[in-house]
């Protein structure tokens, strides 16, 4: 928690845009095709890259220790956007676990635990797909992070390093 709070101090010291650059899923619901920065209800959506939108780079100007805190920061981010997935993710669980085994179970083979296997199967794959997404993007923090503590370290060798006059 003290990081968090250092982290984000230092992080408004520096002027951090908050927002990390999402996917976009393409999502049919009720017949009309949507676009939306998260995965769609219904199962089948796909993520598509919309050309002319800026993608997530890592920024190569700037001070490295500055881009070094922002990269700090949007990973705090982003294990809270990874907790906050995987809470929702044991809730929705949670509440099949109790349709599936509860008092009023369907009996097994019966249509209606037909029904609540398929509805199982589609929310383990929308969870999986936002925490997958939500893990991809913070393994490419992890890399620019690492790229960034390197190019921190070879600049203060080359200081070391350099003549003095």
């Amino acid at each position: 928690m003290r990081f968090a709070s250092c982290a984000l101090i230092l992080a408004s010291a520096f002027g951090v845009q908050t927002c990390l650059a999402a996917d976009t899923y393409k999502c049919k619901e009720n017949g009309t095709t949507t676009f939306q920065d998260h995965p769609c209800k219904e199962a089948g959506g796909e993520i598509v890259e919309i050309k002319g939108a800026p993608a997530y780079k890592a920024s190569t100007q700037g001070d490295p220790v500055e881009r070094l805190v922002k990269v700090k920061f949007k990973l705090v981010e982003m294990d809270a956007e990874i907790r906050e997935l995987q809470r929702g993710q044991a809730v929705e669980f949670e509440q099949f676990a109790q349709r599936q085994f509860g008092r009023d179970a369907p009996r097994q083979g019966s249509e209606s635990s037909r029904k609540l296997d398929a509805e199982y199967q589609a929310a383990n794959k929308k969870w999986g797909v936002r925490i997958d997404a939500a893990k991809k993007r913070r393994v490419d923090l992890v890399q620019e992070e690492a790229a960034l503590r390197a190019e921190l370290a070879n600049e203060r060798r080359n200081a070391q390093t350099a003549p003095r006059s």
